[in-house]
């Protein structure tokens, strides 16, 4: 189920759950023969709280299954951001100093980004059910920023090598001799 569905239940789990803990419903209409049936406040007030309980009990669970989705997700980006690192690292004597400066400058604000999202990470996993709609709203667009930059980049890197290719390629080739 995608992140953003999981929010939107989650959310509306809550809304319900909170609005059952804060509601006091009006007694039931009996007849006095079956006052034995009636149903008494503390009834439905143990029933909401049974309730809440269960509604706890399935966010604890979504949160668990979240927080292992969001981890791999998180596990993933850290080894494209590390591949683009080593590619840096080996390619940086064939850059001149701008191409340099700006892969510096690119590999340091995914190393920021990630860090970032590492920080949200943490606090959701921490979080109550009143904040952790808020928080995966926020961890999800963090998450999506990263995930383009360091498509951006990945994509920046592959061209990076085709002109490398096509360059070392003009640069082997022979020119015939003159006469």
């Amino acid at each position: 189920m995608p992140l953003s569905i999981r929010i939107g239940a989650i959310a509306a789990l809550l809304l319900s759950s909170s609005a059952l803990a804060g509601c006091s419903p009006p007694g039931p209409k009996v007849d006095e023969k079956d006052s034995e049936e009636r149903v008494s406040v503390d009834d439905v007030t143990r029933e909401s709280q049974e309730a809440i309980d269960t509604a706890r009990q399935l966010f604890e669970q979504e949160r668990a299954e979240l927080s292992e989705t969001i981890r791999a997700d998180l596990d993933v980006l850290g080894m494209r951001v590390s591949a683009l690192h080593e590619k840096f690292q080996d390619q940086m004597a064939d850059f001149d100093e701008a191409t340099s400066e700006q892969w510096r400058m690119t590999l340091s604000d995914l190393d920021a980004r990630k860090a970032s999202l590492e920080r949200q990470f943490e606090t959701f996993k921490e979080s109550s059910s009143e904040a952790m709609g808020e928080l995966l709203v926020g961890l999800n667009e963090t998450r999506d920023s990263l995930v383009e930059a360091v498509e951006t980049a990945e994509t920046t890197a592959e061209k990076t090598d085709e002109t490398e290719y096509e360059v070392s390629e003009k640069d082997t080739t022979v020119p015939a001799e003159q006469p």
